[in-house]
């Protein structure tokens, strides 16, 4: 975590989610899609062995088994892996989630810019805070390249409420901190004017 820190950037709190599976509300409907993809899957290929169907027709109920699985069961392995290599970590200046470990995909939030931060607390002070907002109707599909749809967010941690009140101090600090001002992208009108007058022979 620390070779991942700015310059005078300061540590204030690091934690991993939480172990094991995880359900979420979305998972009854995920789970119950699951099923009518599994069941159309297993009569799909019946029928096709039943009835001595064409080879190329096994291409459209094995996909829909494939994906009924990993609606069922894979995503959940999938989640409780990616979630294994996970760390989170809350500096002065910003949030950090870090997945794969060292070399994987970091991705990082400034706190000084204005950003809902979304609270959502669960039982025994465990939560979930996200930075941002984003579909949350694909959190938990784990399915390869759309976590990067969803914004960057501390999962299943412990202590939810005091890590959000902690991450809310330091944005309010950031956003009180006063700003260097922008030099002007072009240059006055009066002062090019005297220099195109001073190029004049």
């Amino acid at each position: 975590m620390e070779q991942e820190l700015g310059p005078d950037e300061q540590l204030l709190w690091a934690g991993r989610p939480s172990r094991g599976v995880r359900f979420s509300l979305a998972d009854a409907y995920l789970i119950a899609f699951g099923l009518v993809w599994g069941v159309f899957a297993v009569i799909w290929e019946a029928m096709l062995l039943l009835f001595h169907g064409p080879f190329w027709f096994h291409f459209v109920g094995i996909p829909c088994g494939i994906f009924a699985v990993h609606l069922l069961v894979g995503r959940f392995v999938v989640d409780v892996l990616r979630r294994a290599r996970t760390l989170y970590a809350l500096t002065d200046r910003r949030a950090i989630v870090i997945e794969g470990g060292a070399g994987g995909r970091v991705v990082s939030v400034a706190l000084g810019e204005r950003l809902p931060m979304e609270l959502r607390e669960g039982f025994f002070g465990w939560g979930t805070i996200r930075f941002g907002v984003g579909p949350g109707a694909l959190q938990g599909l784990s399915w390869p390249g759309l976590q990067g749809l969803e914004p960057p967010s501390f999962v299943g941690i412990r202590n939810v409420r005091a890590v959000f009140d902690l991450a809310a101090e330091v944005r309010r600090k950031q956003l009180a901190a006063p700003r260097a001002p922008r030099a002007p992208r072009y240059a006055p009108n009066n002062t090019r004017r005297l220099a195109r007058q001073s190029c004049v022979p």
